[in-house]
């Protein structure tokens, strides 16, 4: 009988990356096929030998425009993102069936290698031909601290970036200012 109550509540809407809940809460949930999860997760990931290359907002634009691509993909929702120099904070809601580990590797070598292809001045100059991403991932549960992580996110040092601004690629020859 408790469950029954509960039920009528829920009020189904339809969200780009799959089915989302909403419970009487106000909170969100991610349905599967035989789950039903509220799963909030903040992520870093740093730049190789800590070079600020962020600083440039050609690259910022760029690799947030394909963390989205690759987000759209896996079936990630990218709910904040923010740059400082040498790394990216993001806020991810994701399934019970993803593996954070798999998840960094693909939005990591997707974009990595997407974005050194696109500035090889950028792979030359600052990573000798290797890789972009340093090898670790920061990653925590948010848990009842979405609204202080969100905003941690959203305020980085560097201005937020949308990926509908189209890249220029003329200011990649100069050091972005520190």
């Amino acid at each position: 009988m408790g469950s029954e109550t509960a039920l009528p509540s829920l009020m189904p809407i339809r969200c780009r990356q799959g089915d989302f809940l909403k419970a009487s809460q106000g909170k969100e949930f991610v349905r599967g096929s035989s789950s039903f999860a509220r799963l909030k997760v903040h992520v870093t990931f740093k730049v190789k030998y800590c070079h600020r290359i962020f600083g440039w907002d050609t690259l910022r634009e760029e690799c947030s425009r394909l963390f989205y691509e690759v987000a759209e993909k896996q079936g990630v929702v990218i709910e904040e993102m923010g740059f400082d120099e040498d790394h990216v904070h993001m806020v991810w809601a994701v399934r019970v069936t993803h593996s954070l580990d798999e998840l960094a590797k693909v939005f990591k070598g997707t974009t990595g290698r997407k974005l050194l292809a696109l500035h090889p001045f950028v792979k030359k100059r600052y990573f000798w031909n290797s890789g972009l991403w340093s090898g670790v991932i920061y990653a925590d549960s948010i848990g009842s601290n979405y609204e202080r992580i969100c905003h941690y996110v959203r305020n980085q040092k560097l201005e937020r970036a949308t990926p509908s601004i189209p890249p220029v690629y003329s200011d990649l020859t100069r050091r972005p200012e520190r």
